[in-house]
């Protein structure tokens, strides 16, 4: 609904500064147990067509991976949905 109504894709919340993008990866990366399905994939899917931007953070793979980065490296569906801003 709020992509539907052009909200800002890249809003950062008041309390983390974290975009909408960066809690859909953060949920997926450890909330996959909760959500059953394709439900993230589609939602990053969704923010990345209406403008929303990667982190190079989120996509690091050296000595110093966040968790994010490294659990993205590790899903092949993920990796592929965020190459497709590249």
């Amino acid at each position: 609904m709020l992509l539907e109504h052009h909200a800002p894709v890249d809003a950062k919340d008041d309390t983390f500064e974290t975009t909408p993008l960066s809690w859909a990866l953060y949920a997926w990366s450890g909330g996959r147990e909760h959500w059953a399905g394709d439900g993230y994939y589609e939602i990053v899917e969704q923010l990345l067509r209406a403008g929303a931007r990667v982190d190079d953070e989120w996509l690091k793979q050296d000595g110093h991976a966040s968790p994010l980065a490294k659990r993205i490296d590790e899903d092949a569906r993920m990796r592929a949905i965020l190459a497709k801003t590249r």
